[in-house]
């Protein structure tokens, strides 16, 4: 198998499957929810998951805009990654999502500058896809606090807009990113969302606590699920400054990683 080839499972594999640490999250809401419409939507959700991995067909009619981690050690894989992602397109298929913003014309899901490909320095030779749809790339925020503000304001920011994301199709993986830039915050909060479903610090898991108690509930129908986990990603800022960005996800969090070692491909 060559790269493109790989790369085009590695599509595959994220568009019609969810990580099994998402998985397990799910069925874990699915079995302590106790509000008979939001279980129901949890029930309908892992129905909806099983027959996307059993027919390989993607999870979401909405296949989202893809982004690309990539080790820096492997090289410069732009060409490769565009290619597969046409490829990808046809075969698996994925929905022709990419328009221009003045003519909104259709231009596939392969062009300048997309799919977005991030290169960054890793312990191993790895490359993860994260596919995020509309309805969660459209709740993304980006606030530029005053450099006083509290740990209590950030928490209570986050929750509203969680609480405030039910077109987002609840329940939702929150991810947040605080300091560095403008830019930078919000390359943290996404990134965020390529942690381990479930495996929260304090501040994490008293914020998800706080937006499970607003009964938005699955699809925002009520219920005690309203998201599943809290990311958070922090670095330094400038002293008269405090970025807090959020990147919200619904609950199908499609994320895969292709190890490359020795010429082997292994998703």
């Amino acid at each position: 198998m060559n790269i493109v080839k790989a790369l085009v499972e590695l599509i595959r594999i994220a568009e019609t499957t969810l990580p099994d640490d998402v998985k397990k999250i799910l069925k874990k809401s699915y079995r302590s929810e106790k509000n008979e419409i939001a279980k129901m939507q949890l029930r309908n959700i892992l129905e909806n998951i099983k027959i996307a991995e059993e027919e390989s067909i993607p999870i979401c009619q909405d296949t989202g805009i893809l982004t690309f981690y990539v080790s820096s050690s492997l090289g410069n894989l732009d060409k490769e990654i565009k290619e597969a992602t046409k490829i990808a397109t046809e075969e698996i298929p994925l929905r022709p999502n990419m328009v221009l913003f003045d003519k909104r014309k259709n231009i596939g899901n392969a062009d300048t500058y997309i799919p977005i490909i991030r290169y960054e320095n890793r312990t191993h030779n790895e490359i993860t896809v994260l596919v995020k749809g509309a309805g969660s790339e459209n709740k993304t925020k980006l606030r530029m606090l005053e450099p006083s503000a509290e740990v209590e304001e950030i928490k209570n920011i986050i929750v509203k807009d969680a609480t405030h994301s039910y077109e987002a199709c609840p329940p939702l993986f929150v991810g947040v990113g605080i300091g560095g830039d403008s830019s930078f915050s919000v390359e943290l909060s996404k990134k965020a969302l390529l942690r381990e479903a479930g495996k929260m610090d304090r501040f994490e898991r008293d914020v998800l606590e706080r937006i499970n108690k607003s009964n938005v509930g699955p699809m925002g129908l009520g219920g005690d699920t309203t998201a599943l986990s809290v990311f958070t990603f922090k670095a330094p800022m400038h002293t008269a400054t405090l970025p807090l960005a959020i990147s919200i996800n619904c609950w199908a969090l499609r994320r895969a990683t292709l190890i490359v070692d020795e010429g082997r491909y292994i998703c």
